[in-house]
């Protein structure tokens, strides 16, 4: 990981499409089960978080810790690290650099155990800490 590398330019709509769909697989989001769109929330914030650090011209290596301190169940420090992989192979290619290594595996789905995890838990820390502005409510609709 080249914890260095940040973009040169803004992202295409298309570019931001395609890093979002390659840093979701680095997640640990359950497919199915009752945890399972709460995590689909907390991993698309905590995504929504790390483009606008990458926007804002932060590097690699401080997306990686500000998503590893965030501590949620998504993302822990192993998915960290997936997702910096991942983010500076993708962003040494929209930046044109030559020698760009292999993105890591992907992650299987950690099913049962991310609900475990989320269940120790009550709220969305990306919102609690404020990073993400106002916490959103769901609807009646559950």
């Amino acid at each position: 990981m080249d914890e260095d590398a940040s973009a040169s330019r803004k992202l295409s709509d298309d570019e931001t499409s395609s890093l979002r769909s390659i840093l979701l697989r680095q997640l640990s989001v359950p497919s199915s089960g009752p945890e399972a769109a709460q995590a689909e929330e907390d991993a698309s914030d905590l995504l929504d978080y790390a483009f606008a650090m990458v926007a804002n011209g932060k590097n690699v290596g401080y997306v990686v810790q500000e998503l590893k301190s965030m501590d949620m169940d998504v993302c822990d420090a192993p998915s960290a690290d997936s997702v910096g992989r991942a983010l500076s192979k993708f962003l040494r290619k929209v930046n044109g650099e030559d020698d760009v290594p292999d993105a890591p595996p992907e992650k299987e789905d950690a099913g049962d155990d991310v609900e475990a995890r989320t269940a120790k838990k009550g709220t969305n820390a990306l919102a609690a800490s404020g990073a993400l502005g106002s916490s959103r409510e769901r609807g009646g609709d559950g």
